[in-house]
C-alpha cells in the first residue's frame, strides 16, 4: 500500500496564475487583492472497507494519491515580485499540509461499520479541507496584511519549512491542520 500526497507543480511560478485585467476580490474578506491563490484537490476512491483493531477502518489499494493543484490569479498591474510570489505559494501549501493530515486521519480512521465510514470520510475531508484550511488562510492573511508584514511573512514561511519537513506533522502556527 502506498498513499502520497503530491503538489502539481511542486513550486509556484507566476506562469501557473491567470491573468485578470482587474483585482480579484477575496472570496472570504471581500478585499481586493493583487493576487489570488487557492488550490484544487484531486481525492481519488480505491480503498478497502476492512475490520481493523478498534473497529472499521480502510486498507488503501495499490497507489493511492490525492493531488494538490493551484487555482491562483494575478491581476494584470500587479506587481509580480518574489516576495507576492512567496506569500502566495503559502497559500497553496495550506492544501498539501492540510491533505497530508486528512491522509494520516484516514489512515488512522476506526468506526464502528461500514455504513458509517463514507460518512466519517466526508466529516474528516470537510474538517480538513475546508474548516481548517480556511483557518489558516484567515490567520495568515490577518498576520502578514497580504504579505506587506514582512517579519510575520517570514515567520510563517519558517513555520511552513518546518511543517512540510515533518509528514506526521497536526498543527503550523499554533493551528490545526
Amino acid at each position: 500500500m502506498s498513499v502520497r500526497v503530491i503538489k502539481n507543480p511542486e513550486i509556484l511560478h507566476w506562469s501557473d496564475f491567470k491573468t485578470r485585467s482587474n483585482k480579484i476580490q477575496d472570496k472570504r474578506t471581500k478585499t481586493l487583492e493583487e493576487a489570488y491563490t487557492r488550490f484544487h484537490i484531486t481525492l481519488p476512491s480505491g480503498f478497502i472497507p476492512k475490520a481493523l483493531d478498534g473497529g472499521t477502518g480502510i486498507v488503501f489499494t495499490e497507489k493511492w494519491q490525492i493531488t494538490i493543484r493551484p487555482e491562483a490569479e494575478v491581476w494584470s498591474g500587479a506587481g509580480k515580485t518574489d516576495a507576492l510570489l512567496a506569500h502566495e505559494q503559502l497559500h497553496y501549501f495550506f492544501g498539501f499540509v492540510t491533505a497530508r493530515a486528512l491522509v494520516n486521519d484516514f489512515i488512522a480512521m476506526r468506526v464502528k461499520g461500514k455504513g458509517d465510514l463514507k460518512k466519517e470520510m466526508d466529516r474528516l475531508y470537510k474538517l480538513h479541507m475546508f474548516t481548517r484550511a480556511e483557518a489558516l488562510n484567515d490567520q495568515y492573511e490577518a498576520d502578514t496584511d497580504h504579505s506587506r508584514n514582512t517579519g510575520d511573512q517570514s515567520k510563517w514561511e519558517v513555520a511552513m519549512d518546518a511543517c512540510l519537513a515533518n509528514d506526521a506533522a497536526t498543527t503550523l502556527m499554533g493551528l490545526d491542520l
